[in-house]
């Protein structure tokens, strides 16, 4: 009897470790989720409404799970400007960053599952306002650093990326003389 309790432990515990190596074998196989921007190939700055004070500009780019096979759910995106009142104090810089199709006016990111080998396109948008005309302040304006963050999850722990591009003044500038807009 004790010899057919062991040989039974035996074939539990050999069955177990079998298992996990199955299962370690098949999520090895399957890789990460590895969540990317596409900012070098970002659309230019485009104008899309203009007051005396204030101008909204978008751009937009994709966002791709480069992983093979893994799903990912993106949590949480958000941008952010690298422009203190301490360096520039005459505009006030708003971003946003936001799902194409899946717009909010609440400030909020839609959060997503995202498969392997998909990408989504995502719309950056960049608020000035100022007390002194948009058309001035563009002149001095310095050149932007403009961040995004993305938080998800995959098979593996929560990740929080980050990517950061520049936008020269010389490009809102030019989205402005785009849209006829005249000084």
């Amino acid at each position: 009897m004790l010899v057919l309790l062991l040989n039974l432990i035996v074939f539990v515990v050999i069955v177990a470790a079998l298992v996990m190596v199955a299962v370690l074998g098949c999520s090895y196989w399957l890789g990460e989720a590895k969540v990317e921007l596409d900012l070098d190939n970002r659309s230019k700055f485009r104008l899309i409404s203009f007051g005396e004070h204030e101008a909204v500009f978008e751009s937009n780019f994709l966002i791709a799970n480069a992983g093979k096979r893994p799903d990912a759910m993106v949590l949480d995106a958000f941008s952010r400007h690298l422009l203190p009142e301490e360096q520039y104090d005459k505009a006030f810089v708003r971003t946003s960053l936001e799902r194409d199709g899946f717009r909010r006016s609440d400030g909020y990111f839609e959060a997503f599952p995202f498969e392997g080998m998909k990408s989504e396109r995502l719309i950056y948008t960049l608020v000035l306002r100022s007390k002194q005309p948009v058309t001035e302040i563009i002149e001095e304006l310095p050149n932007l650093k403009l961040e995004v963050y993305v938080n998800y999850v995959g098979k593996e722990d929560y990740k929080i990326k980050r990517w950061y591009f520049v936008v020269p003044r010389e490009e809102l500038k030019q989205a402005i003389k785009e849209a006829g807009v005249v000084a």
